[in-house]
């Protein structure tokens, strides 16, 4: 007698697909060192990493446009039909892409800016009488680059001026110009007291008004 065959019932199975989370991420609370993160997880492929610190940054910034640039268009390209954007009148559009190109320009100037140990042991002229008991602190404004300088204000064994940069960072001027009359009237200095903010840069059109 041929003994009959099992019948066995097929197991119920599903295939769930799950988006792969990225690794934990160590995410600055400098909003420049993010948009430079942000750029780094691009430049090696990782479009996820980036997503989430634009959205951090984003959160955590709300009023840095840049920020909200790069997370808007972090979204945009993941979506799997990029929108174009909201319709903008004519009256509007000049000032819109004016704007646009200013964020673009930021962003380069962040992400190029020279490296701060070109500064060491460099003093400008404008500060060479400077007294560090008047004057503690300097911040000196690249315009060219859009950089801003803080130095503490110290002098040496030998009595010699040095300054000892405290931080780095972009400011906005610059990127319309700063009403120079000729080449080289770019950096700006300042020296400042705990009551007063002295423009050191001589003629300064746009810093006059702060002048003795």
């Amino acid at each position: 007698m041929q003994q009959q065959a099992e019948v066995q019932t097929p197991m119920k199975w599903r295939l769930v697909m799950q988006a792969q989370e990225p690794a934990s991420l160590l995410l600055s609370d400098s909003p420049e060192q993010l948009v430079r993160q942000i750029y780094h997880h691009l430049g090696e492929g990782e479009r996820q990493q980036a997503l989430v610190v634009a959205e951090h940054l984003a959160g955590r910034y709300p009023n840095f446009q840049l920020g909200q640039l790069l997370y808007a268009d972090l979204l945009n390209i993941g979506l799997r039909e990029p929108v174009n954007g909201p319709e903008i009148t004519d009256e509007v559009q000049p000032a819109a892409q004016r704007r646009l190109k200013e964020l673009v320009l930021e962003s380069t100037r962040r992400l190029l800016h020279p490296p701060t140990a070109g500064l060491k042991d460099k003093v400008p002229a404008g500060l060479l009488h400077l007294d560090p008991v008047q004057h503690p602190y300097v911040a000196a404004v690249d315009a060219s680059r859009s950089r801003l300088y803080w130095f503490a204000n110290r002098t040496d064994a030998g009595g010699l001026p040095r300054l000892e940069l405290l931080m780095d960072t972009y400011v906005s001027v610059g990127i319309q110009g700063v009403g120079k009359e000729r080449e080289g009237m770019a950096a700006h200095l300042w020296a400042f007291t705990s009551s007063r903010k002295t423009c050191l840069a001589r003629p300064c059109p746009t810093c006059s008004a702060w002048g003795p």
